[in-house]
C-alpha cells in the first residue's frame, strides 16, 4: 500500500469515490503515456508521429496489441524485458477492466 491508497478519514462514500475516480484517471494518463512512448521509440518515429498513429487507435486493448506485437518481434529487446513489459501491459489491462466495471455498476447509484 502506498500514500496514493490512502483516503483521509471522514470523507462519504461519495467523496471516497470521487477521490478514487481522479486517482484512476491519473494512473491510466501515466500508464498510457509510457506504452505511448515505447510505442514511438519501437516505431522510429519522431514523437509527434508517432501520437498520431497511436490517438488514431481508439480501443485501448488495440494500442496495447499492437504495442506487444512490436515488442515480441523486436529483436534488439531482451527476453527479460519482453517479459517485464508483457506484465506490466497484461496487468494494466486487467486493473482498467476492473475499475471500468466498478465504476460502470457501482459509481451511477453513489452519485445520485
Amino acid at each position: 500500500m502506498t500514500v496514493y491508497d490512502e483516503i483521509p478519514d471522514g470523507l462519504d462514500l461519495r467523496e471516497q469515490t470521487l477521490i478514487r475516480i481522479g486517482r484512476f484517471i491519473a494512473d491510466w494518463a501515466n500508464c498510457e503515456s509510457s506504452f505511448s512512448w515505447i510505442f514511438s521509440k519501437l516505431i522510429g518515429r519522431a514523437n509527434g508521429n508517432a501520437d498520431i498513429v497511436w490517438l488514431a487507435i481508439i480501443s485501448l486493448e488495440a494500442r496495447l496489441d499492437l504495442l506487444w506485437a512490436l515488442v515480441k518481434f523486436e529483436t534488439a529487446i531482451a527476453p527479460e524485458t519482453k517479459d517485464e513489459l508483457k506484465g506490466c501491459i497484461d496487468g494494466f489491462e486487467r486493473s482498467v477492466a476492473c475499475e471500468i466495471t466498478f465504476a460502470t455498476r457501482s459509481i451511477p447509484r453513489m452519485l445520485t
